[in-house]
């Protein structure tokens, strides 16, 4: 539990609707308000997402080389509407993960938001995580304040 206590869901629900920071045009004004920082993707990241990769039981919907890495000096950070409530990382769009500088190396919530990086949008609002977060042990169970 964070100081809020409040539990941290990593990225529920995808954020492809309106007032949602995934849209792209959104997106920057949305980053300079939470003063989220694009940094290179830590080098450990590499192994991690090879594993995602051959464990997804589908074709990637990006690669490594194109997610991007929005980091917040923060121990969790807030979205908009639709979705409310504190997060310490969350997978937006295409290749874009923004994660908490706390849990920047923290390797099961890294791989969470990598699983829907490759799931891609099929697996946006509304359609939840499928058997797969289960499967691979990354549902959002597991993704709670003080792992």
């Amino acid at each position: 539990m964070n100081a809020r206590g409040l539990c941290l869901p990593a990225a529920f629900l995808l954020l492809l609707t309106a007032n949602s920071p995934a849209r792209a045009q959104d997106w920057p004004r949305w980053a300079r308000e939470q003063r989220a920082e694009l940094r290179p993707t830590p080098a450990e990241w590499s192994a991690w997402w090879d594993r995602i990769a051959a464990h997804c039981e589908c074709a990637p919907a990006t690669s490594f080389d194109r997610l991007q890495v929005w980091v917040i000096d923060r121990d969790d950070f807030e979205l908009p509407r639709p979705t409310r409530g504190f997060f310490a990382g969350a997978w937006l769009y295409d290749g874009v993960i923004v994660i908490s500088s706390r849990y920047l190396r923290n390797e099961g919530l890294v791989e969470h938001e990598m699983l829907h990086a490759a799931l891609g949008p099929k697996f946006a609002v509304g359609n939840g995580h499928p058997p797969i977060f289960r499967k691979l042990g990354l549902d959002a169970a597991w993704l709670r304040v003080g792992l």
